[in-house]
């Protein structure tokens, strides 16, 4: 038992610092668990996806200043054959049921090779970019034939206002769609989220509640210190009462 105590209160330091070492960045990273954009009438398929491009899990990674505060820093999806034009939606915080379609940005992007809106939509911006969501905004639904047509693909370009900071990559190489983010650029609050979508909305992503692993290294780490603190409590007080 005394053993089992020792090694699991060197863990519980050894998470301690681990947390303070790297307090400056946090990773999450959550499998793509929808085959639908909730609130859309599912498409009858087999499986996840129709057609190309085929989406898989994404990882969200923030940065942590000195004061607590938390940034975006990248996202990287994993996405096969890419084509034509994708959009990534961003909710800062209150990423639940009730608001998790509550959108403060929207990343369009389009794929190397391939002309910006081929469809010819005119609801979708001009330009690449980042852009800030005005509230009680609208939709953009698919109107191609070939995806599913009826579903979220972006979000009408008059709800929308050009960020000229804040994006400063979009990259897509082994099949890993990364956007990068300007430093201390976008602010996070708790419980934020993305969403992503292609052109035509053939596969979808979007992020559950982030539940970081790193709590739990906390609360391990702050019961381990108090078991620590709690022993050299009683052992000071023996060494007293033998003394008097």
């Amino acid at each position: 038992m005394k053993k089992f105590l020792g090694v699991f209160l060197v863990f519980s330091v050894f998470s301690v610092f681990l947390l303070v070492g790297s307090a400056m960045a946090t990773s999450y990273t959550n499998p793509d668990i929808y085959n639908n954009w909730p609130g859309t009438s599912p498409i009858t398929i087999s499986g996840d996806i129709l057609g190309t491009p085929s989406v898989g899990d994404a990882t969200v990674n923030t940065a942590i200043d000195t004061s607590g505060t938390e940034y975006l820093a990248s996202i990287s999806i994993d996405v096969t054959d890419r084509r034509i034009w994708d959009a990534l939606f961003i909710n800062v915080s209150d990423f639940n049921e009730d608001h998790w379609q509550d959108w403060d940005f929207i990343v369009y992007s389009s794929a190397g090779g391939d002309s910006w809106n081929p469809t010819g939509n005119d609801q979708i911006p001009a330009s690449e970019g980042l852009y800030s969501v005005s509230s009680g905004y609208e939709y953009e639904y698919v109107d191609y034939s070939g995806g599913r047509t009826g579903h979220v693909n972006g979000i009408k370009k008059e709800n929308l206002t050009w960020a000229s900071s804040g994006l400063s990559n979009v990259d897509w190489s082994s099949n890993v769609l990364t956007y990068t983010f300007d430093s201390a650029s976008i602010q996070l609050g708790d419980d934020f989220g993305i969403g992503y979508t292609p052109w035509c909305a053939n596969d979808v992503y979007l992020t559950p509640v982030p539940e970081p692993a790193t709590m739990l290294l906390l609360g391990s780490g702050l019961i381990g210190l108090g078991f620590l603190g709690r022993k050299k409590f009683f052992k000071k007080n023996r060494k007293e009462a033998r003394s008097s």
